[in-house]
């Protein structure tokens, strides 16, 4: 999860989740974590046609840690050159 605090920030905070999409092992999301979220879900495999081995209708249990980052903390890290870009308009 990327947070914006600042107004300012929110475009950057998409242009980041956009990259993650694609590039998601490239950064390290937990260092630069300033909380955590974890999230439990019960899925059933008829709701999701990724769970091939599951029998059907059978429920399982999702548990996900979620890293919470700022802008500003993966501007600092990982400096793209898009902050002059935004910056200079």
């Amino acid at each position: 999860m990327i947070r914006a605090y600042q107004p300012n920030e929110v475009l950057d905070a998409m242009y980041w989740c956009s990259l993650l999409t694609f590039r998601r092992q490239q950064y390290d999301l937990f260092k630069l974590s300033e909380s955590r979220i974890n999230l439990h879900e019960q899925c059933s495999s008829r709701d999701h046609s990724g769970f091939d081995t599951i029998r059907s209708g059978q429920r399982i249990n999702v548990k996900i840690m979620v890293p919470v980052v700022s802008v500003q903390k993966l501007k600092e890290e990982y400096s793209l050159g898009f902050k002059d870009e935004h910056d200079a308009k």
